[in-house]
């Protein structure tokens, strides 16, 4: 039976941690066990969900496939960790706050032959999946713009990075996908009102010929996940979280039918797949390097136009 770990139970490792238990009451998982730097919550997961703490070190040997869901910045020394004893590795997003970091995992796991998968969470929406195959059908006719609203409250989730890194990479990573294109230039604008790291930002990216905008914070009172796609004859609106899409043609609206599920469940049975090697990354090392480097332009280069080479 495949053995799965996870490093880093705080609020979304321990929703994994959640999810997972369903894949081990249908007999398809063991989880191996746990780890997370604070003792007392590791002592209390550890017992909520029967699973045993471990070190690192224990954890990684015990395990086929591990999930590392710590703070960005710690996720480079631990995957290294996890891919020299070549081990399939879930690292959430972003998968580093540092480009050149990242650069060197994707460099190790393809030299050691590991697969590495990048929480991109929104591929496994099946709106976005649905989005995917009515642009490709050219059901919109050729896509001319999109734009993004991925706004909300700060919530209790601890950061180490800001909206650009930890917000908006999710809706570069959805154009990127839906498009199958990758960025030519990104410009930005974005600031700070709280605390370290920027918590409002403005993004434009340009795929060739198409424009995408995306404004993300964590100051709305109310959590928006929305993306619009307009072509050149129709309109589609999706909304992430009902997982509802609209199509617009001539003004005339048409909801589409879309097959709904939870995409974190999806997410872990498609993790499950690639460490029985029945299927491949959906999200590859690359992929997610691509869209941190996007990211980490728009970051470091605020209120100027960034040419992109992928």
């Amino acid at each position: 039976m495949i053995k799965i770990g996870i490093i880093g139970v705080g609020l979304w490792g321990e929703t994994h941690l959640r999810k997972l238990v369903i894949f081990r009451e249908k007999g398809i998982v063991q989880i191996s066990g746990i780890y997370d730097i604070n003792k007392d919550r590791l002592k209390s997961i550890s017992k909520e969900y029967s699973v045993p703490a471990k070190g690192t070190d224990e954890l990684i040997k015990d395990s086929d496939g591990i999930i590392i869901a710590t703070p960005p910045s710690t996720h480079y020394e631990i995957a290294l960790k996890v891919i020299n004893k070549g081990v399939t590795v879930l690292i959430e997003k972003p998968m580093t706050n540092d480009p050149n970091k990242a650069e060197e995992i994707c460099r190790l796991a393809e030299k050691a032959g590991v697969n590495v998968l990048v929480g991109y969470i929104l591929r496994f929406n099946p709106a976005v999946k649905k989005l995917r195959e009515l642009i490709y059908k050219g059901s919109i006719g050729s896509v001319t713009s999109l734009l993004a609203r991925r706004v909300g409250p700060r919530g209790r989730r601890h950061r180490d990075v800001g909206v650009i890194l930890d917000l908006a990479t999710h809706e570069i990573d959805v154009a990127r996908y839906v498009l199958h294109r990758n960025p030519t230039e990104v410009y930005s604008m974005y600031g700070s009102i709280y605390g370290d790291y920027e918590d409002h930002a403005i993004i434009l990216i340009r795929y060739k010929d198409i424009l995408h905008t995306i404004q993300t914070n964590l100051l709305t009172p109310r959590k928006i996940r929305t993306l619009d796609v307009t072509g050149t004859e129709g309109y589609i609106s999706m909304d992430y979280i009902s997982q509802d899409i609209t199509m617009y043609k001539e003004d005339r609206p048409i909801k589409i039918e879309v097959n709904k599920e939870e995409p974190l469940v999806s997410e872990l049975r498609h993790f499950i797949n690639v460490i029985k090697g029945k299927e491949k990354p959906l999200c590859t090392c690359y992929d997610a390097l691509i869209t941190l480097k996007t990211a980490y332009q728009a970051l470091k280069y605020p209120n100027k136009n960034v040419k992109l080479n992928f």
